[in-house]
């Protein structure tokens, strides 16, 4: 039976232009290795199109494989286009790589779409094998995930899901009120968002025991949307420092406890 956790501005810590000192990072994706790109045209809506085990389009058996940034070891990416707004506009989603590494999710005028990106297999070299139980908590060091954001437009709505190996899992959206630029935010806007968001969804979710996580970007599928993440990892952050960061401006939309679903 699904379990419904309403949250206001309150229930989710940020950092937008605050500096929160880590006790320790373990990264999730960096985005630096493994590139992959999706281009779907607005003609062929509403589609979907998957890039598995961080297959950047790849002959059979040329799969990039396990990558020492990526939680893991692999990254799978997936698109949706669900309407092109009458004009036939596309949905871009790709991963650069090298260099400073991003994941951009980039619609046309009058698109919606959005992308997931999961890690923990769920694709075609893993089929679905999981994280193994993987300790995001790093032994107890780690008691938030920290995400930059380069680029968003105002209210943008992103997700992050985990699962554990029980096939317990919480799943929670989130979103910022006011525009993302690099021009007034060179160095990005800060999140952080305590471990305790999921286990308050769920507390028989494992944080220890983690299998499967999946972001998405862009997830109500907003006409003109578009993001780009720079890292995605977990850190450790004293509790004054994180008391001080609380209710600072970010929306915090809905939770919700479920079992094991991947899209």
């Amino acid at each position: 039976m699904f379990k419904r956790l309403l949250l206001g501005s309150a229930g989710i810590i940020v950092a937008s232009g605050m500096v929160a000192t880590s006790a320790s990072a373990m990264m999730i994706d960096d985005f630096i290795d493994a590139p992959q790109r999706i281009t779907i045209d607005g003609a062929s809506a509403p589609a979907s199109e998957a890039l598995f085990d961080n297959d950047s389009g790849l002959a059979p058996g040329e799969e990039l494989g396990s990558q020492a940034t990526i939680i893991g070891g692999y990254r799978d990416l997936r698109t949706n286009l669900l309407t092109d707004g009458g004009d036939g506009g596309s949905t871009d989603a790709r991963v650069t790589g090298t260099g400073s590494g991003r994941f951009v999710h980039e619609q046309g005028s009058g698109v919606g779409s959005n992308s997931l990106i999961t890690w923990g297999g769920e694709g075609e070299e893993l089929g679905g094998a999981g994280l193994g139980g993987f300790d995001l908590t790093d032994g107890g060091a780690s008691n938030n995930i920290h995400l930059n954001i380069v680029r968003a437009d105002a209210t943008v709505v992103w997700s992050l899901e985990l699962w554990d190996t029980d096939g317990e899992s919480a799943y929670y959206t989130f979103g910022n009120p006011t525009a993302i630029s690099t021009l007034a935010n060179p160095g990005g806007v800060d999140f952080y968002l305590p471990f305790s968001i999921w286990t308050g969804i769920n507390a028989a979710l494992d944080m220890t025991m983690i299998d499967f996580i999946q972001f998405g970007a862009n997830i109500e599928s907003i006409e003109d949307f578009d993001t780009t993440v720079d890292l995605i990892e977990t850190v450790g952050i004293p509790e004054p420092a994180s008391m001080t960061l609380l209710g600072a401006g970010l929306m915090g939309l809905a939770g919700m406890s479920r079992r094991r679903k991947l899209a």
